[in-house]
């Protein structure tokens, strides 16, 4: 895993790290202004639905100094199956 990316996961305190162990952090944009950071995550698979989201949640609501944190997931492979697991959680999620 990408240290940079690993550091990021301990200041969050994010425990789910072994489902990024495969990824890579691109770029995090910092806007001053606005107070939130945007971070541009590489990975080579579709990361599990319910990992995303956690990770997700815990950045919603930013850490001390920064008020908010946008995660961007840039994947090089998609699965059928993955996007099909992605589809059927937004579409139970709808029904409910």
């Amino acid at each position: 895993m990408d240290e940079r990316l690993l550091r990021f996961f301990k200041k969050i305190s994010f425990n789910d790290v072994a489902s990024f162990d495969e990824c890579t952090l691109k770029e995090c944009i910092v806007n001053k202004k606005d107070n939130y950071w945007t971070l541009k995550i590489s990975s080579p698979k579709i990361i599990n639905i319910n990992s995303l989201l956690s990770l997700i949640s815990l950045c919603k609501d930013g850490i001390e100094e920064v008020k908010k944190i946008n995660i961007e997931m840039y994947y090089d492979n998609q699965d059928d199956l993955d996007i099909l697991d992605y589809f059927m959680y937004y579409f139970r999620k709808e029904i409910d």
